[in-house]
């Protein structure tokens, strides 16, 4: 399991070398993350009705609708910087932007998802905003997603502008991320609520791109108070910086991954058989059945011959006294098995300070060892011709070209970008969109047949 004991610890370990480094105040630590939001909510507010009853009406677009991706940021002083709208298009429309939010900016892509160039971009817009300089540094803090940590020319912006990055441990931002863990909800929840509200005063017609700005700005101006920010980060334990915020009953899940794996010294010392013991007998007195003179014997109380006894006997058991774990242990995963589940990606997400020198010669390093696949040939399926005339034979031969290929078989990954010509690693489907993505990006296992997978955007 990603949330453990000893990958916080790591985290906090390089947040507070961080924080002893630069000295960062409040306002100089923000938090950024993507999401998504869709013309027809998901998620629901609370609904008041009748007790009992079993079905309550709603107005909503009958539809399935659009979704946009949205990067948010704001820092540990309760600023907030204006919203960041990425619409599945490929050409730029200004009506999408109409009523949006002072100061938002859109971008266009046919995925509708962010993309390393994308995101490139927004970093620009982000160092503008917080006046980030290598006198005055600031500190971003962000998930592991490909576009955040696999981007040689984001790193070199955020160094050259004194933007210190550091990535949250996987699996983790849903107790690490201030975002996560304070404004996302309230977020969908005022969407939802100005949603309805909009339905309710246009009878009939349906929520589309050229309003969603518009009402997501209003849930944005709710949702984005002070408060909000400032008890995300403090509950963290971010800003103020506390380590010790997470007890063990919040590790308590990942007991049952946790293995322990021996090294060499330890097997060594493991397989040394045990000395022997050497005991020596001596007899022991035996006690006496006869008492003392300092001991006296209680004299019987009167009473009648019929009385029983009242006095609870204590029944002996052979039973000796053990804990409930040793009665029902806690399950735990084998090394095999983790072994089988183990990704197929050389270059895993970890909890990283990735404007650093050691993180960019490992990635550049990664991108130069990785192979691509040679170009594929589209293979067409002969249809039969029924209730026609037999062709004439002809004397020519049709030849193929190996070299030409065809751009409808080749898909770009929903995450990154890449396309599947250019890539050496296995791909998923999502179930719900059909998009295909990189196992790595998706964070999926390669070699797993039984695989379900649901992407980020459609989990919203």
């Amino acid at each position: 399991m990603g949330f453990n004991k000893r990958v916080v610890d790591d985290f906090f370990q390089l947040l507070g070398g961080l924080m002893d480094q630069y000295k960062f105040k409040p306002d100089r630590i923000y938090n950024c993350d993507e999401t998504g939001i869709s013309s027809v909510p998901k998620s629901k507010s609370k609904i008041i009705a009748s007790k009992g009853r079993k079905q309550v009406g709603a107005i909503t677009s009958a539809e399935r609708g659009e979704t946009v991706t949205v990067e948010i940021c704001m820092n540990a002083a309760g600023t907030y910087m204006p919203p960041f709208f990425i619409f599945p298009r490929k050409r730029f429309n200004s009506e999408f932007m109409r009523n949006a939010p002072i100061g938002s900016i859109a971008e266009f892509h046919q995925s509708g998802w962010m993309q390393k160039d994308i995101f490139e971009k927004w970093m620009v817009h982000f160092i503008q905003f917080s006046h980030a300089t290598q006198d005055n540094p600031v500190l971003l803090l962000l998930d592991g997603h490909c576009t955040h940590t696999k981007s040689i020319e984001l790193i070199q912006i955020a160094r050259d502008n004194g933007v210190v990055l550091l990535c949250f441990p996987p699996h983790c931002t849903h107790r690490l991320q201030p975002l996560d863990v304070a404004f996302m909800k309230p977020l969908s929840t005022y969407y939802d609520k100005e949603t309805t509200n909009w339905l309710r005063n246009h009878g009939g017609d349906v929520v589309t791109l050229k309003q969603l700005a518009e009402i997501f700005g209003l849930a944005f101006i709710k949702a984005a108070t002070m408060t909000t920010a400032i008890n995300g980060f403090q509950k963290t334990g971010i800003c103020p910086f506390n380590p010790d915020i997470f007890n063990d009953l919040d590790f308590m899940a990942a007991e049952t991954t946790n293995v322990l794996i021996e090294n060499d010294d330890m097997a060594q010392v493991s397989s040394v058989p045990p000395l022997p013991v050497i005991r020596e007998s001596c007899t022991l007195p035996e006690a006496s059945n006869s008492t003392t003179d300092n001991e006296k014997v209680p004299d019987p109380m009167p009473g009648c011959s019929h009385w029983n006894d009242q006095t609870p006997k204590v029944k002996k058991t052979t039973f000796k006294n053990v804990s409930p774990e040793d009665v029902l242990p806690v399950p735990q995963q084998t090394l095999e098995n983790r072994e089988k589940k183990k990704r197929n990606s050389r270059f895993r997400g970890k909890t990283a300070v990735i404007t650093e020198s050691p993180y960019k010669k490992a990635l550049e390093e990664h991108q130069k060892n990785s192979k691509k696949f040679p170009a594929k040939r589209k293979v067409t399926n002969v249809k039969k011709k029924l209730f026609s005339k037999p062709d004439k034979p002809s004397n020519k031969v049709n030849e193929q070209n190996d070299d030409q290929t065809s751009n409808e078989d080749d898909v770009e990954c929903l995450y990154c970008g890449n396309t599947y010509l250019q890539s050496n690693e296995g791909w998923v489907q999502c179930r719900a969109c059909l998009k295909w993505a990189h196992c790595s990006c998706a964070g999926e296992d390669d070699n797993d047949d039984e695989l379900y997978h649901i992407c980020d955007i459609c989990k919203v």
